[in-house]
């Protein structure tokens, strides 16, 4: 599968990769997207603060890496 670069364009660095989708593959994948936001919005409020709590701790430990890219 061909693959699409997203270049930072202060350093020329490569920054991530990306598979390029057909939109069929697009399509499928927002179809997921959505049966998991109907998940999602049937979990209880504390449970969502759970997640949202643990997802904040993760992206703080990764911030300096976060802020470099």
């Amino acid at each position: 599968m061909q693959q699409i670069e997203t270049i930072n364009p202060a350093t020329g660095k490569i920054i991530a990769t990306y598979d390029n989708e057909t939109p069929e593959q697009v399509s499928q994948k927002v179809k997921s997207g959505r049966a998991a936001l109907a998940g999602w919005k049937k979990l209880e409020l504390s449970e969502r603060t759970d997640y949202m709590r643990r997802l904040g701790r993760v992206m703080r430990k990764s911030r300096e890496e976060y802020a470099r890219t």
